[in-house]
């Protein structure tokens, strides 16, 4: 399936734990298939508690040293997000078809809400604009979302 991708670096058959693709576990590995068809997009790691946990630990790490960064630091971390994204948006949107059945148009419009709220985030100094999505101990605020969205990340150079 990695050739139906302008950037076939971005297929993975791994999954991202604490800074490292982890292509095996002692839990074998399970299809991940296509809604539409059934047909199998790719063989990937099962994970259990264990590779669970461990995740959890490094988001929770991440995130510690994350809140610590200044407004500065973050705003251009989230920058180069946003321009991650919207450089690989085409094939974003046909990972999210391919792996929910979602219809291409549907899938570009999720990768658009998604860059909206980065972009949202991001004053036009660099810093990040003092929302209350921006402060530390909002309800699902920034920096919970990104807590969440560093493993999937990581692996691509933000900074």
């Amino acid at each position: 399936m990695k050739h139906l991708l302008k950037d076939a670096a971005l297929w993975r058959e791994s999954v991202f734990i604490a800074g490292e693709w982890v292509g095996e576990t002692p839990h074998g590995r399970y299809a991940l298939r296509n809604p539409v068809d059934q047909s199998v997009l790719v063989e990937l790691p099962r994970c259990r508690e264990p590779e669970v946990r461990r995740a959890i630990d490094a988001a929770h790490e991440a995130f510690s040293s994350w809140r610590r960064t200044t407004a500065k630091h973050r705003g251009e971390v989230l920058r180069r997000w946003y321009e991650l994204t919207m450089e690989h948006r085409e094939d974003l949107a046909t990972l999210i078809t391919l792996e929910e059945g979602k219809p291409l148009a549907e899938a570009r419009g999720e990768i658009d809400i998604s860059c909206c709220l980065i972009s949202n985030e991001v004053a036009p100094f660099g810093g990040v604009k003092q929302s209350g999505l921006g402060r530390e101990g909002s309800h699902l605020g920034i920096d919970e979302f990104l807590e969440v969205k560093y493993l999937c990340w990581d692996g691509l150079d933000l900074a």
